[in-house]
Order: structure tokens, then sequence, then C-alpha cells
């Protein structure tokens, strides 16, 4: 007998941000803990489940800049630069890995791109736009984008903050060349979600608010609450068509 049209279960749904998670999760603490050389295996496995090991070389040319400023107090080896170099340009490399994959499995470099812009329904990936008129179209020409701005700037205030110490530098830097980056070429729609997962370091920032047990227990409901919008807005598929989540 044929299944309704929608009935699936949330775990049949393979999306890539687990391993995306694990995956840097392993490059920022091998950076961390300075295993550079050992740090361009999960970044290459990284580039190939969400593409986002550019942004990671961001954070590697912070780390190299942060060595460098501090060498007389920490000296900073020449095996130890050369290292550095090589974990930013593998990451590079990796980066450009998968389009260059695809451009070569069609016969067109720039295939890649012709598929972001598919998958959005527009004709070109213009950079820096989207989020703008998309808070138009969501929450109208003079609202949205002032909601937009509030936003990046909070964002920014929360990286400054002195609670976001706690992260440490280079995890305040994966936070800021990934926020960037999101900003730079995403479309925020109903994907937006589950690519902010790659945010988690965040997750400092709110337990160093934590400061009582009324606190937790806010945030966890806060969190149970959300995980029910979260199916029911985007996991209940609506026919004949619906957006991804």
């Amino acid at each position: 007998m044929p299944r309704p049209v929608g009935e699936e279960t949330v775990l049949q749904y393979a999306y890539t941000e687990s391993l995306a998670l694990l995956c840097l999760a392993l490059a920022l603490l091998l950076l961390t803990r300075r295993r550079y050389l050992w740090a361009l295996a999960p970044v290459a496995v990284l580039a190939m489940t969400r593409p986002v090991a550019l942004p990671f070389a961001l954070v590697v040319a912070a780390h190299l800049a942060a060595r460098w400023r501090a060498r007389r107090s920490d000296p900073l080896p020449g095996t130890q630069s050369v290292a550095l170099v090589l974990l930013g340009l593998g990451s590079v490399a990796a980066g450009l890995t998968w389009p260059l994959m695809v451009g070569l499995a069609t016969g067109d470099l720039g295939a890649y791109m012709q598929i972001q812009s598919a998958w959005r329904g527009a004709q070109d990936v213009v950079w820096l736009t989207p989020w703008w008129s998309m808070s138009q179209y969501l929450l109208g020409a003079w609202v949205g984008p002032l909601l937009l701005v509030a936003m990046v700037a909070g964002f920014v205030v929360v990286l400054a903050s002195r609670r976001a110490r706690v992260m440490g530098p280079d995890l305040t830097s994966w936070c800021a060349a990934y926020g960037l980056y999101l900003l730079a070429v995403v479309e925020p729609y109903t994907s937006i979600f589950r690519f902010l997962l790659l945010l988690f370091p965040l997750a400092l920032v709110v337990a160093a608010t934590v400061r009582a047990r009324g606190h937790l227990l806010t945030w966890l409901a806060a969190s149970l609450g959300l995980q029910l919008v979260w199916i029911v807005w985007l996991w209940r598929f609506t026919p004949p068509s619906d957006f991804p989540p």
C-alpha cells in the first residue's frame, strides 16, 4: 500500500551537519593545541561536508597573526610557522576542491555556482545582498533591514564582550569568520537554522551567563520549545511543494 505524501521521519534525512560538527570541533581542538599538520585531515573531510573550509582558513590566518605578535613571549619556531602556513593553504585548497570537482564532472567550471543559484531559485548568486533582500521580503522594507542591522550589531557586541573571552581567541575567530561567511553568501531562509549549528562555540557564552538554576531551566525550556517549532514548521511537509529544512 503506498505511503501518503510527506510521511517520513526526521531520522531518515541524512544532512551533513553532524559530520561537519565533528570535523570542525576536531580541527579547532587541534589548532588550539598547536597540532597544525594533524588538523589538515579533519579540514579536508570538513570541506566535503559543508563549504566552510575557507572561513576556517581565516581562523588559521588570525591564529598565525596572533602568534607572530606574541613571538617574544611565546616563541614561534620555524617548523610551526611552516606547519601553520601549510594548514592555511590546505584549508584554502580544501575549500576549492568541491567546486572544482563539480566543474570537472560536468565540464563547466561554473557549475557549482549554477547549482547554488538553482537551489535558491535565483538567476545569480550575488554576495552580501541575500540577507538584506530576505529581511525586506519577510518583515517589510523598513522593519526587516533595521532588525537585520540590530542583529548583526548584537552579534558583534557578543563576540567583543568580556564573557566571550571564555571561548578563547581561536573559537572567537571562528564565530566571526563563519558569521561573516553566512552574511556574505548564504540566503537566510529555512536552512539557516541548521547552518547556525556550526556556531556551537557560542554555547560557552551562554554557559557563562547562567548564574543560577533558574537561568539554566529557562534556557532548557526555551530550547525544547524551539525544537517543537523546528519540527512543526520545517519538518512537516505541505503538498504539493514545500521549503526544505
